[in-house]
């Protein structure tokens, strides 16, 4: 993976803080701009917490937590580890990983937007 901070050296940021971001963007696209991609980041907020919390309850009974009441702290942080790690695979970008490694990836919109 290219280390993005020596690749955009020399570039001119854009923005100088939250601040500044938000009224550019306010600015030069309206309101609605800072509401892009929400639906794209819910998206893939509930395909990760919908596999991690649904999963939960099973995999705790699986490990042997029959019991809701009793059930020890162990079998509680593996159930709850495996099913994140489960659920953290849904976060993988598999297209943006595939134009890394295929060289098509676009510095320029990495380096545009450095903080």
């Amino acid at each position: 993976m290219p280390d993005f901070r020596t690749l955009c050296a020399g570039t001119q940021r854009q923005y100088n803080g939250f601040v500044n971001c938000m009224s550019q963007i306010i600015k030069q696209e309206g309101f609605r701009g800072l509401y892009k991609g929400l639906v794209a980041s819910i998206m893939r907020e509930v395909g990760y917490s919908g596999i991690r919390l649904g999963a939960y309850e099973h995999v705790k009974e699986a490990l042997g937590g029959t019991d809701k009441r009793n059930t020890p702290l162990h079998i509680k942080v593996a159930a709850g580890a495996l099913t994140g790690s489960v659920g953290a695979v849904s976060h993988l970008q598999p297209c943006r990983r595939l134009s890394v490694h295929t060289g098509e990836f676009d510095l320029s919109a990495v380096c545009h937007y450095t903080h």
